[in-house]
């Protein structure tokens, strides 16, 4: 589930089982499950969606460029796929599929990526470039082709980025990564290429960069050119390695990093800021209890007033002497200062999942949540009923008053 805010229109992928309205837009898979793009108005209401016949295993990602548009990649697709008259085929068991659409809810390529001796089985990343084209970040098993480049994994896992044109062919590709299970979680592009993940146990190897990872799990941020040339990579992060994920990153204009993700143990949400060259800045902890319900913070953005995160959490939490109880598995959405201050936190939900993916926001300061719920459920005062086994949202909050 992944949200994007451009030019006063939002615009939503997913994926989808069976049939899927989207107020008057109906939406049918012709296999076990579907891929969707769909463009909403300002007023929240139903432009076009664009159904991509295809089934992955993992959450889709999406980036939309300032021409409106948009990038969706999906990892775990298998067999054939299509989207308008576009058609290709996976040729391994676990390829990338990445498709470019625009304003119109036109497609204009798709692809596929992988092949034969190859897995794509985790969440793949992308973003735009700026010049029409995008980069891609993730994890990959085996020898895949990304559209021309060959990469070997040398451990159980590998991390990959690399960078497509406006009329999807392979500019470059490199990986990184060791002998353990390496993952990549993250992707931004702006002047640079910045990722963030986690790493295995073991020495990892960014290029010519060398890094020893003395615990599994252990969270990384590293950073490329626009080129593919490898700058620099931290995983050390402060006096003792940090154990976990992480699932979302920005950078602000003088390139300080945030992240967000969670703690391994315990699982909890977590948010940091990182230095313009790697260095733990502060941590924010949502304190409390372990959860074995994937609790985490899923997205964040730099905005008006500082960051803004969205995840869930189904035990109490403590963030800054502030304590929030859910009913359930609750959705929240938190305002944090750049110095990780919690400003506000809303924690709306009820005895069912609430999940916020992904966060965006407007030129106005209003803030857009994207993600999904699986009882009826009031949201914001809103009485959301549902309609299959999981359901999507998307909650529109106004900015705050002067």
């Amino acid at each position: 589930m992944a949200i994007d805010h451009r030019r006063r229109e939002l615009v939503l992928a997913g994926s989808f089982v069976g049939a899927a309205s989207f107020d008057s837009i109906t939406m049918t898979s012709t296999g076990a499950a579907g891929l969707f793009i769909a463009r909403l108005d300002a007023a929240g209401r139903f432009l076009w969606g664009l159904p991509i016949q295809a089934n992955s295993t993992t959450e889709v990602r999406l980036a939309v460029d300032d021409e409106g548009n948009a990038f969706l990649a999906a990892g775990g697709v298998s067999g054939s796929a299509s989207v308008g008259s576009i058609r290709c085929a996976a040729a391994g068991a676990a390829d990338l599929l990445v498709v470019k659409v625009d304003r119109a809810g036109m497609p204009i390529w798709m692809k596929a990526l992988g092949g034969a001796g190859s897995s794509m089985p985790f969440a793949q990343e992308v973003d735009v470039d700026g010049a029409g084209g995008a980069v891609l970040a993730g994890t990959f098993q085996g020898d895949p082709d990304l559209g021309g480049v060959r990469l070997h994994a040398s451990g159980q896992s590998d991390i990959y980025v690399a960078r497509v044109q406006a009329d999807g062919s392979t500019d470059w590709a490199v990986q990184a990564g060791g002998a353990g299970q390496d993952q990549c979680g993250a992707v931004a592009a702006g002047s640079v290429i910045t990722i963030a993940g986690r790493l295995g146990e073991g020495e990892a190897r960014f290029g010519d960069l060398r890094r020893s990872i003395k615990d599994d799990r252990q969270v990384f941020v590293a950073e490329l050119s626009m080129t593919g040339s490898w700058r620099w990579a931290d995983a050390s992060l402060g006096v003792a390695p940090v154990r976990g994920w992480i699932d979302a990153l920005a950078r602000d204009e003088r390139g300080d990093i945030y992240v967000a993700g969670a703690l391994a143990e315990p699982l909890v949400p977590l948010v940091m800021k990182v230095g313009s060259e790697g260095g733990l800045r502060w941590p924010t902890v949502f304190r409390g209890a372990g959860s074995a319900k994937g609790d985490g913070a899923r997205d964040l953005l730099i905005g008006r007033g500082g960051l803004t995160v969205t995840g869930w959490f189904s035990a109490p939490r403590e963030v800054d002497g502030k304590f929030f109880t859910p009913a359930g598995e609750d959705v929240f959405v938190a305002s944090l200062s750049t110095d990780g201050k919690l400003q506000s936190l809303k924690l709306e939900g009820g005895a069912g999942r609430e999940r916020g993916y992904s966060v965006d926001q407007d030129e106005q300061g209003a803030t857009y949540v994207a993600g999904t719920y699986s009882e009826a459920v009031t949201l914001a005062g809103t009485r959301l009923p549902p309609r299959g086994d999981t359901d999507i949202f998307v909650w529109k909050i106004p900015p705050p008053e002067p």
